[in-house]
């Protein structure tokens, strides 16, 4: 085996609400790795498109239309971060990593995995998505 991608999401970093992005080398909750290619890698969308909580549901209501609703609770007992936001610059730096999709395209593919109503729909819709992004990082001829 020469590679393993493990795709998860911002809340595998201790929660902080620091000003910049989680970086790669910020305390992880249950991460540890010594060999550079077996550390965690953040891929996200470029600094300039980070997004807070409230523009990514925001984004996924307009996007799935009025079943989907949502209220923000004024409850202290559950911390959410209020910005989500990544550094992703040891990617771009060490395996020369860009972003190929933007926000709204971001919404879709999550707004189009919800929209699916079981397993086998989600895993064809997920199958789908990865085709699509690798088209796009294969360059043309």
């Amino acid at each position: 085996m020469r590679s393993v991608v493990i795709v998860t999401s911002y809340k595998c970093y201790e929660n902080c609400e620091q000003i910049w992005g989680y970086r790669e080398t910020d305390a992880m909750r249950a991460f540890t790795a010594p060999l550079l290619s077996a550390q965690g890698w953040n891929f996200g969308p470029p600094e300039q498109m980070n997004l807070s909580v409230e523009d990514v549901v925001s984004g996924l209501a307009a996007t799935l239309g009025p079943k989907f609703q949502w209220r923000q609770d004024p409850s202290d007992d559950l911390h959410e971060a209020t910005f989500l936001k990544l550094d992703c610059s040891a990617a771009r730096h060490h395996l020369g990593w860009q972003p190929q999709v933007d926000a709204a395209q971001m919404t879709e593919w999550t707004a189009a995995w919800y929209r699916g109503e079981t397993v086998a729909q989600r895993n064809a819709i997920v199958a789908r998505q990865v085709s699509d992004y690798s088209k796009r990082l294969t360059p043309a001829d």
